[in-house]
């Protein structure tokens, strides 16, 4: 879901790799939810950034979450417990970590529900503005 710079790499590679009858690239979505609820795990590999809504949002539909060691990322991932941090860049680490949760129907579902718990306590919006004010008291 999305586009982006790598699409077309990513495109090239599925064929390459002859699997593109098993990834659907759909663009971007105004209803990505719809997709997201679907997914059995939420992975996002990113190179950096803030802290990424997507994240917050798979976490807040009871998703395991597989993202990179950056920061921002590691924010919404504690790593082994709502879902597992994988090192920038590392094809291998990644795959063995969605191959743990895949193989794994309990972990799954038990860090879906940290994920959902760690959005309600942590990155509530009123909690948010309400730290924002407090720190910015005089």
């Amino acid at each position: 879901i999305g586009d982006g710079p790598e699409e077309k790499k990513l495109k090239d590679l599925a064929k390459k790799l002859e699997i593109e009858n098993m990834v659907e690239f759909v663009g971007r979505k105004e209803n990505a939810w719809e997709y997201m609820k679907e997914f059995d795990i939420f992975v996002l590999p990113s190179y950096g950034e803030g802290v990424p809504r997507v994240l917050l949002e798979a976490g807040a539909m009871k998703k395991p979450l597989i993202t990179t060691n950056v920061a921002g990322c590691r924010e919404a991932v504690e790593d082994g417990v709502n879902g597992l941090l994988v090192e920038p860049k590392n094809a291998k680490d990644l795959a063995e970590k969605m191959e743990v949760l895949i193989k794994d129907k309990d972990l799954r579902e038990k860090m879906g529900k940290a994920s959902r718990e760690k959005v309600e306590r942590e990155f509530d919006e009123r909690e948010i503005v309400r730290k924002y004010i407090e720190e910015y008291k005089i």
